[in-house]
């Protein structure tokens, strides 16, 4: 692994909080004592989400990065829950031209965020569409939409922890 995932696991780890495991489910011990319940656990972001995208925003902007990533996961998460949407109804409906364009748009959306399995399977929905194969369809958009739900999780953990 890299610097930038490095720097994110001691960043959450040692800035933020020390997570630990509990009868109850998950539980972070933040650096003022307080307990938090509602917590993120660095490898559940780093499992979905390629920090170093995140990290070279940190790069380019320094100090302004943490309100832009805020506003650009909040962007990505309104804008891509309408786009799976439509990507689901499109297939359902077997309307290929709608499946294509609704996954191009969030196969590059998803790039901007770093969830790169969410890229991969818009452009292999992207791709089957504009090359006419409709098998196996069903099962990508099954699969996109599963994935969708492990990013917006983790996106919604981090721009809280950022917030």
């Amino acid at each position: 692994m890299g610097m930038p995932v490095l720097y994110i696991i001691v960043h959450f780890t040692l800035a933020n909080f020390i997570l630990v495991n509990v009868a109850c489910g998950r539980a972070c011990y933040n650096l003022d004592n307080s307990i938090s319940f509602d917590c993120v656990h660095p490898s559940q972001i780093m499992a979905t989400i390629d920090t170093s995208v995140i990290e070279s925003y940190r790069r380019l902007m320094g100090d302004e990065t943490d309100p832009f990533i805020v506003k650009l996961i909040g962007t990505f998460l309104v804008n891509s829950l309408r786009l799976v949407g439509d990507i689901e109804e499109a297939a359902q409906l077997g309307d290929i031209s709608k499946v294509v364009q609704a996954a191009h748009t969030l196969k590059s959306s998803s790039a901007i965020v770093g969830a790169n399995q969410l890229m991969a399977l818009s452009l292999n929905l992207e791709q089957s569409g504009r090359e006419g194969r409709t098998e196996g369809m069903q099962d990508t958009v099954a699969q996109l939409t599963v994935e969708y739900g492990h990013v917006r999780q983790a996106l919604e953990d981090l721009q809280r922890t950022m917030s």
